[in-house]
């Protein structure tokens, strides 16, 4: 399965970081699971900058939800990212949206979750969700932004 992982992890990663950062996962000689990483501030995970190590992970996670459907007669209609725009700059934002584009060429529906408030601008569609106070941590919706009904 590393072949198509790592085919996967290469198209969301190109996008991620403007074809600059490449990956390859491999089985290293303790029969482990590795990571060559090519084009970023490290050849490995672990030294890389927080940016880089966000996209990383964003492409490898999205390449595993891929490879987990590779399996299936159905590929989900939806996909949930949460918490993805992490310690991103502009720059990396701003990929992460031209991976969103891709994601819907696969998925009819594509959602996110972010505690930034900015991103509520960049997104057509908006579900304000407040947690409440209190010890049972519950939640509400306070608001809707629907680009698509105006």
């Amino acid at each position: 399965y590393l072949p198509l992982l790592n085919m996967y992890i290469k198209e969301f990663l190109d996008k991620l970081s403007d074809n600059k950062i490449s990956v390859d996962l491999f089985v290293n000689k303790k029969s482990k699971i590795d990571m060559k990483v090519v084009g970023g501030t490290a050849d490995n995970y672990v030294m890389l900058s927080g940016g880089e190590k966000m996209v990383v992970r964003l492409a490898v996670d999205i390449g595993l939800s891929l490879l987990s459907f590779s399996r299936t007669s159905k590929t989900p209609d939806m996909i949930c990212l949460d918490e993805i725009f992490g310690p991103l700059d502009k720059d990396h934002t701003k990929s992460v949206f031209l991976m969103l584009e891709a994601l819907k060429d696969r998925f009819k529906k594509v959602y996110l979750i972010s505690h930034k408030s900015e991103i509520q601008s960049l997104v057509e569609n908006n579900i304000i969700v407040e947690k409440s106070s209190g010890n049972r941590g519950l939640s509400r919706i306070v608001g809707i932004r629907d680009v698509s009904a105006n």
